[in-house]
């Protein structure tokens, strides 16, 4: 590998000569960057004087006070023959390669430096002194690039953090763990009893709360002005304001004249101070200037009140004062839900969720449904459903309807089924592949988007909606993707007391397996995929009933409801009705069962099954064997197996005579869990049916 020159000092200004004996001279030097040294060359001139001297090159880190100087620790030192020093006079650039190269750290001084000084002693190396930073010797410092020392740490340049309102205030992720922001509780507004929904743009959380809309601000710093227009206008969004070696580009300000607080990115690292003069310049060129009151800047996380730019209804327009439905479409907040005006719709300036003015003329104005080409709704808006830059989906009561594109720029209202609507704020998901899932008239939906949209539930769960006998006014029904496990969450929790009831819908499979807990603590009111950067915790979390966020844990095999009780989970799954005779007129004998679990190899990673039990079950018609399926009563036989794998002996033997069998294996041992490979019978041909 070719050496590289690093550090060098070509014109030195003091003598080139050796010098033996105690008088010793030496240069120091501080690397830039992190590299291998492996030879230094100098500028060097040899006296004759008839003697033989040992000449020897060493490196060693340079002390920092009180007694400054080499630190007299060989780091590296080569042995060079006197005489290959030439005697020539001006001196001679000699090569000097160390048989044991070294790592010189960047930052870290040394014994030469560009710029630097020109230190020797008179006893040997006990004590150093400086001949003035006006003296160096000419060096050049040669080495091999550091791999390690230039591979970033992490190739993150974000922080992400969870956000989740509950119990009226608002917590956020801070080092792995879930901190309040206590300004929430402190201003008592948030009521999580009425509708509520939350998005995420521009490092801020934004909050429909009905009547109460606020921002939970995490990227920006605060300064407050005395008087924001003192020195000249107010600071537009994207003013660059600086003070010093401060400097901050505006995001958002409360108040257009008088006194000011200042939202915007620090961009300097430097903090601004209490009273400090601020000045900047406006994107049309305008001036501003002011002074800061006796406060210091501020980092965040900020809370404060959801309201144009400036209080300045004349150049921003009026937000609407209610509203309980959120997204984030196409770079603009869009917001919806209000009781007044149910159909209606409000989407912020592009790019400024603070701007509400609808009467702008450019593709990135705020638009409304009242004074849209796009138009309003003529359905009760439920939810909205945005899908990347292309379409926002509008849920309705019985109804559903896209946009495509921009309301600003072109796009238009389309409808995608006027049969079905969307049953709630949280009723929907996408999948891994862009379709659509929700809750509708009759049960739970599929579609793209365009698309026509097909019942999934209604073949394998056809009584779905009679059964959970759900009202949006008594239930909430959210819905996720769970990219760990497969498949959609359905969750349907009941207001008044939490009980409830979960489908879980296997993508692989098609199926729907039915979930709940033993503890109405566990409802679920709201759901979320968290894309962490931490792997453990990037996972569909639970919003529940008693204020914990829980998740699905693979790897624990009791379910830990509250103040960390386990609870043992009861698993089953059931097989049938399947049919024993080969025809209509003879039993079917059943003379041997055999249940293979999982696991029971020696060695391995894999996990072994725990034992599994069984119940057996018999009928002549299909429909008895549903109904004790369903009822788990009447069963012919039960038992356990014993796991894992296939061991001696643990073929069920008993005989069983009949038209129709089924089957339900089961656990519900805390702290087990069960698979199965295979399932064996051996059916005979019985007696006639009589």
């Amino acid at each position: 590998m070719a050496e590289n020159l690093f550090e060098s000092y070509e014109n030195s200004n003091t003598d080139v000569t050796v010098l033996p004996g105690a008088l010793k001279k030496a240069q120091s030097f501080t690397p830039q960057i992190t590299h291998t040294l492996t030879k230094v060359s100098l500028k060097l001139k040899r006296n004759t004087d008839g003697s033989d001297y040992t000449y020897s090159v060493k490196i060693q880190a340079m002390t920092i006070g009180p007694a400054i100087g080499p630190t007299g620790v060989d780091l590296t030192s080569e042995t060079v023959d006197w005489s290959s020093v030439p005697t020539t006079a001006g001196g001679t650039w000699v090569d000097v390669t160390f048989t044991t190269p070294i790592v010189l750290t960047a930052g870290v001084e040394y014994a030469i430096i560009p710029l630097g000084s020109e230190w020797y002693t008179n006893d040997d190396g006990a004590n150093w002194a400086s001949d003035g930073n006006n003296k160096d010797f000419a060096f050049r410092e040669y080495g091999l690039w550091d791999v390690s020392g230039v591979v970033p740490d992490t190739d993150r340049t974000y922080i992400k953090s969870l956000v989740a309102v509950g119990s009226d205030t608002l917590f956020y992720e801070s080092s792995s763990a879930l901190t309040e922001l206590v300004a929430v509780r402190t201003e008592g507004l948030i009521d999580c009893s009425n509708l509520l929904q939350i998005c995420e743009a521009y490092q801020k959380v934004f909050i429909a709360n009905e009547g109460i809309l606020r921002v939970a601000d995490f990227g920006n710093v605060k300064i407050v002005a005395a008087n924001i227009v003192s020195g000249g206008v107010y600071p537009r969004k994207g003013a660059l304001l600086t003070s010093g070696t401060s400097s901050m580009v505006v995001d958002y300000i409360t108040s257009t004249t008088g006194g000011s607080t200042i939202y915007g990115q620090n961009i300097t690292g430097i903090a601004f101070s209490a009273s400090d003069a601020v000045t900047g310049t406006n994107l049309d060129g305008t001036s501003v200037g002011f002074t800061m009151t006796g406060v210091n800047e501020v980092a965040g996380p900020h809370w404060y009140t959801w309201a144009v730019y400036g209080a300045l209804a004349a150049t921003y327009g009026t937000m609407p004062g209610f509203a309980s439905l959120i997204c984030n479409y196409r770079g603009r907040i869009v917001i919806s839900g209000n009781k007044q005006y149910p159909f209606q719709w409000y989407m912020a300036r592009q790019s400024h969720p603070f701007d509400f003015n609808y009467t702008s003329n450019d593709a990135q104005t705020a638009v409304a449904g009242s004074n849209a080409d796009a138009g309003e709704l003529g359905d009760i808006i439920t939810a909205l459903i945005p899908y990347k830059d292309d379409y926002l989906v509008f849920g309705c009561g019985g109804q559903i309807w896209y946009m495509a594109g921009d309301p600003a720029a072109g796009g238009s209202l389309n409808e995608l089924d006027l049969t079905t609507g969307i049953y709630g704020p949280q009723s929907w998901c996408f999948d891994n592949a862009g379709n659509l899932y929700f809750w509708g008239t009759n049960g739970v939906y599929r579609t793209t988007i365009p698309g026509v949209p097909e019942n999934i539930s209604r073949v394998y769960l056809p009584n779905l909606v009679k059964d959970e006998a759900i009202d949006s006014s008594t239930h909430r029904i959210t819905m996720a993707y769970d990219s760990r496990r497969g498949g959609i969450l359905i969750a349907i929790t009941k207001f008044s007391d939490n009980t409830h009831s979960n489908y879980f819908f296997d993508l692989a499979t098609n199926g729907f397996f039915p979930e709940s807990s033993a503890t109405t603590d566990c409802a679920i009111y709201s759901q979320l995929f968290y894309k962490g950067d931490a792997p453990d915790y990037r996972r569909l979390l639970f919003g529940c009933a008693d204020g914990y966020v829980r998740y699905h844990d693979e790897d624990t095999k009791s379910d830990v409801d509250a103040d960390d009780v386990a609870t043992a989970i009861d698993a089953y799954c059931t097989w049938g009705p399947l049919k024993l005779a080969q025809d209509e007129d003879f039993y079917g004998v059943l003379s041997a069962l055999e249940i293979i679990t999982a696991g029971g190899a020696s060695g391995g990673s894999q996990s072994d099954s725990n034992n599994v039990s069984y119940n057996i079950f018999v009928a002549d018609t299909a429909e008895e064997i549903l109904e004790k399926l369903s009822a788990n009563t009447d069963y012919r036989v039960t038992g356990t197996v014993t796991a894992p794998g296939r061991p001696k002996g643990s073929r069920i033997r008993k005989r069983f005579r009949g038209m129709y069998l089924g089957l339900r294996l089961w656990n519900s041992t805390a702290a087990e869990a069960w698979s199965v490979n295979k399932i064996i019978g051996t059916i005979k041909a019985g007696g006639k049916f009589r």
